[in-house]
């Protein structure tokens, strides 16, 4: 809420316009006087202040633990004993005040119980690897295809290009020192992998055609995006070079397949995010060009915009 709050009052201030906040107050929805304190209650991270809840009838219990790994390990037990006694584990859910001092406590205390259940904690979507990419194409075509760009565009692992076709690249453009808009150049390098000679062996001349395999895949990635991008005016017309883009690369098939990486590995929790990413950036650019997909925009803007969505 406060950063809903703060993005609107610097909207509004931007385009000159006057807000009136209205305080509420406390929660007017809750009837149930229990409700009302868990709401006044849930989110103060100090719990040795808060004053144990004394309504009628006492509907809550107060618990207190030293650390979270022993509030987690009470916790798995309580849910347990409940679902002995009748109860669905879906008939539960557990809030966390600040869900960051639970991560990888509460869900393997949950694991070790036997007990399934989904983590949802509110992350930063720029920590994914699709901004990620978005961001590292937006750093190449806007920088000038500087060398440090293009590799870290290789490098982030949904454009398809093999791995190591990427460092055989990297140590090919560190080695003659290449930079700027050679790289946007569809010819094939030619330079000598050995250096200044003349000599070329079949693993020399295999390693250049590896490299220039990794150049060709990356204009064809980029060059279209390029020039999509360089044509752009609106937001909305960033959002279908963005668009374009993604599904050139078949992230959503890569997000799929990461997912499912991740599923057989026993990582639930990272599995269940890398399914909900696709929908996720997809909802954003279409927020995106619904609110302002006729105003212009710069890429600039863009890469801010992609990267303030969170998911949760």
């Amino acid at each position: 809420l406060s950063d809903t709050r703060h993005r609107l009052l610097k909207l509004a201030s931007e385009e000159g316009v006057s807000l009136e906040e209205v305080d509420l107050g406390q929660n007017k929805r809750q009837k149930n006087p229990a409700l009302q304190y868990i709401c006044r209650h849930l989110w103060k991270t100090d719990t040795t202040r808060i004053a144990p809840y004394e309504g009628e009838g006492t509907p809550l219990r107060s618990v207190q633990a030293d650390d979270p790994f022993e509030a987690a390990d009470w916790l798995a037990a309580d849910l347990l004993r409940r679902v002995r006694r009748g109860a669905r584990y879906s008939d539960f859910a557990v809030v966390c005040a600040d869900a960051g001092r639970y991560a990888g406590v509460l869900d393997a205390a949950l694991r070790r119980a036997g007990i399934p259940c989904f983590l949802s904690v509110r992350t930063n979507i720029a920590a994914y690897e699709p901004i990620k990419f978005i961001h590292a194409a937006y750093a190449v075509i806007c920088g000038g295809w500087r060398r440090a760009d293009v590799i870290a565009f290789l490098k982030c692992g949904l454009s398809g290009i093999a791995r190591e076709a990427g460092d055989a690249f990297e140590i090919y453009a560190e080695q003659w020192e290449l930079d700027g808009r050679v790289f946007a150049d569809p010819k094939p390098f030619r330079k000598n992998p050995k250096g200044f000679t003349d000599q070329k062996t079949p693993a020399s001349e295999a390693f250049l055609a590896e490299v220039n395999q990794a150049k060709e895949e990356l204009c064809g990635i980029l060059l279209p995006f390029a020039e999509a991008t360089e044509k752009a005016v609106t937001a909305g017309d960033h959002c279908r070079a963005l668009c374009d883009l993604l599904l050139s690369c078949r992230v959503d098939v890569r997000l799929s397949e990461r997912a499912a990486e991740l599923a057989e590995a026993g990582e639930e929790t990272a599995s269940a995010d890398y399914s909900r990413l696709w929908e996720l950036i997809c909802n954003a650019l279409d927020r995106l060009y619904t609110t302002t997909g006729a105003e212009e925009m710069t890429a600039d803007a863009i890469i801010i915009s992609t990267g303030s969505v969170n998911s949760t």
